[in-house]
């Protein structure tokens, strides 16, 4: 599927260290599949990587309550 697609997009990107086309794989992915825990915990780790604390540990909360 085409989040699945974004997803595995993002692992990419974060793994090169493109954080920000990472997100935004991540934001889009989200929006198609909102109640998928696995996408929250993959922005969270992006966000920690940016320096974005604060951000992330919402994304880690979310991602255990769905």
């Amino acid at each position: 599927s085409n989040v699945h697609g974004l997803y595995n997009r993002a692992v990419c990107h974060a793994t090169l260290g493109n954080l920000q086309e990472a997100e935004n794989d991540l934001m889009r992915a989200i929006a198609i599949a909102p109640s998928d825990g696995m996408l929250y915990d993959q922005r969270g780790k992006t966000l920690a990587a940016m320096g974005r604390t604060k951000k992330a540990l919402k994304d880690f909360a979310t991602s255990l309550f769905l």
